[in-house]
């Protein structure tokens, strides 16, 4: 189960280079209505999650003085919160 935001051309890859089965779920783990659509999704179609490999991260860059408090819940919110929450 692959989920990102953009998961068309991911997916279609992923399908024709692997002889696995493969499915995907357009989200952003920073988004709790997209983890819960996630978790939906593998319960309807009846799968397990044997493997959670979490690869978010999004980072801003600069001087760190220069990062806005708007810029640092993002990071925060995909890198750390996002993530942990999909466990």
């Amino acid at each position: 189960m692959l989920v990102q935001r953009s998961i068309a051309p991911t997916l279609a890859s992923s399908k024709s280079t692997h002889p696995y089965s493969v499915q995907g779920v357009e989200g952003d783990i920073a988004n709790p209505a997209d983890r819960a659509r996630l978790y939906e999704t593998l319960r309807a179609d009846k799968l397990r999650i044997d493997v959670l490999f979490a690869n978010a991260g999004v980072g801003d860059f600069g001087p760190i003085r220069t990062i806005t408090e708007t810029q640092f819940d993002h990071i925060v919110g995909v890198n750390l919160k996002g993530t942990l929450l999909c466990f």
